[in-house]
This record gives C-alpha cells, sequence and structure tokens, in this order.
C-alpha cells in the first residue's frame, strides 16, 4: 500500500492560498471535486471540520493530515497541498502549517484510514523529505517528490 495508490497528480497543488484553515480545506476538497474523486463537497467539509473539533490535525513540524470519513465516498482518496507561505492551522507545535495530506474514505474502510495515516506519518519523520516537500513548487515536483519517497519504502 502506497499513498500513491490513492493520490493522482490532479489532486496535488503547490500554491494554495488560504485565507485560514477553513478555506484551505474548502480548496483541496475542492480539487478532489474537481478530479471527480468525490461528490459531495459540503459534507466532506462537515467531515472534516467535526474532526478538527477534536483536536487539530495540524501534527507539526510544518505538516498536517486533515482526515475524515464519509459515506459519498465510494473509495479512499488523497489530496495533497503546499502552502508556501504557511498557515496557521492551530498545529499541535503552534507552528504554521505548509504541508497537508488530506485524506478521505468511506467508513468501512476504516482499517485502510489507519494504515495510510500511519503511513504518512512513518514518511514526514524523514527532515530530507519534508524539505523537499515544502520547497517543490510545482504540483508535479511535489508529486514526484512523494512518489520517489513513497517508492523507496515499499
Amino acid at each position: 500500500m502506497k499513498i500513491t495508490d490513492y493520490l493522482r497528480e490532479n489532486m496535488v497543488v503547490a500554491d494554495l492560498k488560504p485565507r485560514d484553515k477553513v478555506d484551505c480545506l474548502r480548496q483541496m476538497i475542492g480539487l478532489l471535486v474537481k478530479a471527480k474523486a468525490i461528490r459531495d463537497e459540503k459534507d466532506s467539509l462537515a467531515r472534516l471540520l467535526e474532526r478538527e473539533k477534536v483536536v487539530s490535525t495540524g501534527i507539526g513540524n510544518g505538516i498536517a493530515i486533515p482526515h475524515a470519513k464519509a459515506a459519498h465516498v465510494s473509495s479512499m482518496v488523497i489530496a495533497v497541498a503546499r502552502v508556501k507561505e504557511g498557515l496557521d492551522f492551530e498545529a499541535l507545535d503552534g507552528r504554521p502549517v505548509h504541508v497537508l495530506f488530506l485524506l478521505l474514505g468511506p467508513p468501512q474502510e476504516a482499517g485502510l484510514h489507519v494504515k495510510l495515516l500511519a503511513r504518512i506519518a512513518r514518511l514526514i519523520r524523514d527532515p530530507a523529505f519534508l524539505e523537499q516537500l515544502k520547497i517543490a513548487d510545482t504540483a508535479e515536483k511535489l508529486y514526484q517528490v512523494i512518489r520517489t519517497e513513497d517508492e523507496r519504502h515499499p
């Protein structure tokens, strides 16, 4: 199981310019809608915001992994965004978030959901990978950085 099994290049943006946390999630969901990966923009945002109320998915080191389960999603999908200027995502370390991995999946794929969260968490432990994510200035480069790291860790 790899991140790139659920992430396509058209679900990656390297220059997201959100006004705030909610706008960031809305724009990332819009990416998934445009890619025809999900159908219900409003419900997706509601689910993600519900999850954020529990505890921020801004895990630190400039990374956030917003995630939720939604019945309208037929299979697991991932979107990735880079916010060059950084975003106040209420991260656990109080620092701005620069890279987000957004996961949405159906309730019946809870096991896969957890495995993908764990895989992302493992990959982002590498400081060199984190730095590459933060400096990738196009969607193509950002996708390639993820793909290369995904391949290095089977």
